[in-house]
């Protein structure tokens, strides 16, 4: 099934672990089956500062270690979808946290920066 999303997909555990994955999800991001979600997106650079710190103290994540923008554990609890914009890199994504259960959700991302960019260069002319 996710190998039919042109854009990156993963199944993802509450423990934030990646269950399952398509290959643009491991051709952009670099992620892995196993790996922590947040674990390849920017290096790790997109954690709070709190994450990041006990992890390089550590050596491990804290339990609830998440990405600043990650909103899976608020779909879970919702049992909704939820939806937002991230900007990483240079980049817009679309991203998408989608419970399939009470621990596992489909996290996917469309990258909208070419669509964002014609939108403010039209905005610009009007």
């Amino acid at each position: 099934m996710l190998e039919g999303l042109p854009s990156p997909a993963w199944l993802v555990l509450r423990e934030r672990r990646i269950l399952v994955q398509n290959k643009a999800a491991a051709s952009l991001f670099g992620t892995k089956i196993g790996d922590y979600c947040w674990e390849r997106v920017l290096a790790g650079g997109n954690l709070p500062d709190e994450y990041r710190e006990a992890l390089e103290k550590n050596g491990s994540p804290l339990p609830d270690t998440k990405c600043c923008f990650c909103r899976g554990d608020e779909a879970l609890d919702m049992n909704e979808p939820v939806n937002c914009e991230v900007e990483l890199s240079g980049t817009i994504w679309d991203i998408w946290w989608v419970p399939l259960g009470e621990d596992i959700y489909l996290h996917y991302a469309t990258d909208v920066t070419r669509y964002k960019k014609l939108k403010r260069n039209f905005a610009f002319y009007l």
